[in-house]
């Protein structure tokens, strides 16, 4: 068979791989942005020391047109490369210091911000006020250093000079630039090794999954079914799947054995069919025969040959109706199991059974006190008094006297069947339970399924039945059935 994706190993690897690699993530931005924001406040720092700086030798008497060489020493905190000071009077006139490519743009607000060159670079800068103490501004420098410049148009009002100390964020950028560059194949190296260790431990953890692979293999046919994979050797997972499969395994073998039994009981249906119809159905064939051969023969004759044939025909229904009772319990179909009171079903069928005989006596003594009331299958538990009551009067005679009783324990209800026959020697007990065999002093007529029925019945129930010797002359036939729940009773 194709695969259609990869195994379940890779897949566990690739999902360790999707979750450190979300982790990773995460934690790269986070450090990114931490040591960004670090960067960046020490930055903050070291031009929030520049503007400090400058605040002593910078007294800025008149900004404008102020020469950088007019401000002696102070130059050398004004500016350096990449780094820019510049004041700013209130009409906007610059006196700049510093090396860096292109122009920022004119502050719009006091404090840090982050501006950008014309050139494109980024620069941090920092704006503060710089008011002058006696309402001028003033240098702090020589006054022979400024002799030489021309004096301004105004006094300018000390709210209006500003001072501005910018600096590059290349450094900034770069260093987090190397960050992210080392991160990454940090990440990339982590990812590989968590690939690797998820395959490796993927497939230790499959191994019980292997085992039950292998083991489910094992089972190519019907006669493999018995067969159980192994539970209680991994995860527990695992060990759920192992029970499940199990479960269906028994199912499967249960379904299995049910249509291999009801295919015998098939077969042995036709061949029992095929035995035993074939002396009525012949007799049947010559009582027809004989009629049809002889057109003028007396009334009494033919009167004689059409009950005969009736009798055939009753035996062959009678037959049948055994034979698809016990085909159907041969079956293994399970049939539904219900609350029954024993008491009714042995009233019915000793009714049944004195209509059926008049002259016959059949007494059932039931204390009023018992409860029988069991789970059973009321078709079943009638089939098999019906057959009792049958045996009895039959081999009883006409005349026959037939008792029944019943107790109850806690585990079963038992049933006794007293008859004033002959009894059943001790050789026929267990062996006249078989189909189609009838005890060897029998002299009335009988397919010999009557008893069968009853010991399958029995069976079915849970229970048995055994003979024994009746205080009445003749024989005790004493059913134990099971007590059971409601539920179903596999036949």
């Amino acid at each position: 068979m194709s695969r259609t994706g990869p195994s379940l190993r890779a897949r566990t690897a690739l999902a360790t791989v999707a979750a450190v690699a979300i982790v990773l993530s995460i934690v790269g931005v986070l450090l990114l942005r931490g040591f960004s924001a670090s960067e960046l406040g020490a930055l903050d720092e070291r031009l929030t020391e520049r503007a400090a700086q400058l605040d002593d030798p910078l007294r800025i008497r008149s900004p404008f047109g102020l020469p950088p060489e007019a401000l002696g020493d102070a130059s050398e905190v004004l500016g350096g490369s990449d780094q820019v000071v510049r004041v700013f009077d209130q009409n906007l006139a610059v006196v700049e210091f510093g090396d860096t490519e292109g122009t920022l743009p004119i502050p719009n607000r006091i404090g840090f911000d982050t501006v950008t060159s014309t050139e494109g670079k980024r620069f941090r800068a920092l704006t503060v006020p710089l008011p002058g103490a006696d309402g001028s501004v003033e240098t702090g420098i020589d006054d022979d250093a400024l002799e030489d410049v021309p004096a301004p148009s105004e006094v300018l009002a000390p709210s209006k000079i500003e001072l501005q100390v910018a600096a590059s964020l290349a450094p900034v950028e770069q260093s987090v630039a190397r960050l992210g560059q080392r991160l990454l194949l940090l990440a990339l190296l982590a990812l590989a090794a968590a690939g690797a260790v998820g395959y490796a431990f993927g497939g230790i953890a499959l191994r019980s999954l292997q085992r039950l692979r292998l083991a489910a293999t094992g089972v190519s046919s019907a006669d493999d079914l018995s067969a159980r994979v192994p539970a209680h050797a991994g995860p527990r997972e695992v060990d759920d799947l192992a029970g499940a499969l199990n479960s269906m395994l028994g199912r499967l073998e249960r379904s299995h054995s049910d249509t291999l039994a009801a295919l015998e009981a098939t077969r042995r249906f036709t061949a029992d069919a095929g035995h035993e119809l074939r002396t009525p159905l012949t007799a049947l064939g010559a009582n027809l025969e004989t009629v049809a051969r002889n057109p003028d023969m007396s009334a009494a004759e033919r009167s004689a040959i059409l009950a005969e044939t009736a009798t055939e025909h009753r035996r062959i229904v009678d037959l049948l109706d055994a034979l698809q009772a016990l085909a159907r319990a041969d079956s293994g179909a399970a049939v539904s199991r219900e609350p029954v009171d024993l008491g009714e079903i042995i009233d019915a069928a000793v009714e049944a059974a004195r209509r059926r005989h008049p002259a016959a006596t059949a007494v059932a003594t039931i204390a009023p006190a018992l409860d029988a009331t069991f789970a059973g299958w009321p078709h079943g538990l009638r089939l098999l008094l019906d057959n009792l009551l049958e045996n009895a009067v039959r081999h009883g005679g006409d005349s026959a006297r037939v008792e029944i009783g019943l107790a109850r324990t806690p585990s079963e209800v038992v049933l006794t069947v007293d008859d004033d026959g002959p009894g059943v020697p001790l050789a026929d007990r267990e062996r006249i339970f078989e189909r189609f065999v009838r005890g060897s002093t029998a002299t009335a007529e009988g397919s010999g399924l009557g008893l069968a029925l009853v010991a399958q019945q029995a069976a079915l129930h849970g229970g048995s039945v055994e003979i024994d010797d009746s205080p009445l002359g003749g024989a005790r036939f004493r059913v134990h059935l099971a007590i059971h729940t409601a539920g179903k009773l596999r036949q």
